[in-house]
């Protein structure tokens, strides 16, 4: 894998509010985030590349994207915006930014019991994200401390 000085972490939805934070791999911390709502998964595709059109400095990036997942007594009004937003932020990441995109089950997120406990607010959204960045910076060290040995 190329050299990573910046991670996406979205948790999204293609109605409702989508979680993203950025991850400063070299600073070690988050540098940004957001809740962005929006109406439909066209509009999520477009406020999320609005958003990160705005970050001039950021390069040499990895987008975490959380899949989706039906699950029994699933509440959602259209159950097939997120998959589509999902699909959209692919082509987005892929073709417009050329980044490599890490696809996660939504279930990883309850492997991390550490709470987060910096000084950034987050919200409910923007805290999965986070958690879906800490399974893979957990699972990237694991893979480092492995080939170490």
């Amino acid at each position: 894998m190329k050299q990573i000085n910046f991670i996406i972490s979205i948790d999204p939805a293609g109605i409702g509010k989508t979680g993203i934070i950025i991850y400063d791999v070299n600073q070690k911390c988050i540098c940004q985030h957001t809740t962005i709502e929006s109406k439909s998964d066209e509009n999520a595709v477009e406020n999320i590349n609005n958003w990160i059109d705005k970050l001039l400095d950021i390069k040499d990036v990895l987008v975490i994207i959380e899949n989706f997942q039906i699950r029994p007594n699933f509440k959602i009004k259209n159950v097939l915006s997120t998959p589509l937003c999902i699909g959209g932020l692919k082509t987005l990441f892929k073709y417009k930014f050329n980044w490599p995109i890490v696809l996660q089950e939504p279930n990883v997120r309850g492997t991390i019991t550490t709470r987060y406990k910096g000084n950034i607010k987050m919200s409910e959204h923007e805290l999965d994200a986070w958690k879906h960045l800490q399974y893979f910076l957990k699972k990237e060290l694991d893979r480092d401390a492995k080939s170490s040995k």
